[in-house]
């Protein structure tokens, strides 16, 4: 074991250690204070390993090997940038300036010079009148016909037969209509010409329910449907009335039925009036336009 023997100081002498310990200590504290921090703002400092003692030094790289070197912003970092502020209510919108001064009109332009007028063209000399025509000479009188001799009378020609008539009408009272088909009126036209036959039916209904009625014009049979050449239907309401119009057109040949029927019938029921006012005409000779 090594003994360590360490030689004692007069009393004296020890405190003028420690006071010259003390000075020099002084001189380096005002040395390091004067550079600390650096010219960067950097403060630099060394910590003992054991105990964590620590001391600044003026600059990195003088710690000894007892010491760990540590360094730091004079003036720290730098926050993070704090949240915007609410935004502050508008402000009050200032006065009206008052209105500028109207602008000066400006001058009327001045008024151009009349243009001069043009000189009159001279008149041209008036044309000579040409010579008066001769009057014509009357032509000669020729002489008068001879007077031709009167003709010999002719013979009176035979009377033709009576012309047929123009128009055909027929009319019927009041009947009461069934579902069976019956004849209301009738027109019997002469055979070989063209027809053009009207017919309408006045129709009530005397019950309280609505009914189906048919009319028709035909050449056939009584109660049959034979040579139907027109047809019209009416739904009428219970005790209400209407009329159904019939229009055909019809040629009557040589040897065929003249006779025209009007022939009507209900769907169901035995209700209904037709006419008074019942018709059927017919016209020949007609000329039927497509």
């Amino acid at each position: 074991m090594t003994s360590i023997h360490r030689r004692r100081l007069p009393r004296g002498r020890w405190l003028a250690v420690v006071l010259a310990a003390a000075v020099a200590a002084g001189i380096t504290t005002a040395i390091v204070q004067a550079s600390i921090p650096d010219s960067s703002g950097v403060i630099h400092g060394c910590y003992k390993t054991a105990g964590g003692q620590l001391r600044l030094v003026s600059r990195a790289g003088t710690c000894r090997r007892s010491e760990h070197a540590v360094s730091w912003n004079s003036h720290g970092l730098v926050g993070a940038t704090g949240l915007a502020g609410t935004a502050g209510a508008a402000g009050v919108s200032g006065a009206t300036g008052p209105a500028g001064a109207a602008g000066a009109a400006g001058a009327a332009g001045a008024t151009g010079a009349a243009g001069t007028i043009g000189l009159s063209g001279a008149t041209g000399p008036s044309g000579a009148t040409g010579p008066a025509g001769k009057p014509g000479s009357d032509g000669a009188t020729g002489p008068a016909g001879a007077t031709g001799t009167a003709g010999a009378t002719g013979a009176l020609g035979a009377t033709g037969p009576r012309g047929p008539s123009d128009a055909y009408i027929s009319d019927a009272g009041a009947a009461v209509l069934s579902p069976t088909l019956a004849t209301l009126a009738t027109v019997t036209l002469p055979t070989t010409s063209v027809y053009l036959v009207w017919a309408k039916v006045a129709l009530h209904v005397t019950g309280l329910t609505a009914r189906d009625i048919g009319c028709y014009l035909t050449t056939g049979a009584d109660g049959t449907l034979d040579g139907t050449f027109d047809s019209s239907f009416a739904d009428i309401s219970g005790q209400d009335s209407d009329t159904i119009p019939l229009q055909g057109e019809l040629y009557v040949f040589q040897g065929n039925g003249t006779t025209v029927r009007l022939q009507c019938r209900t769907a169901a029921g035995n209700d209904v009036t037709a006419g008074p006012g019942l018709q059927a005409m017919a016209a020949q000779n007609v000329t039927i336009f497509p």
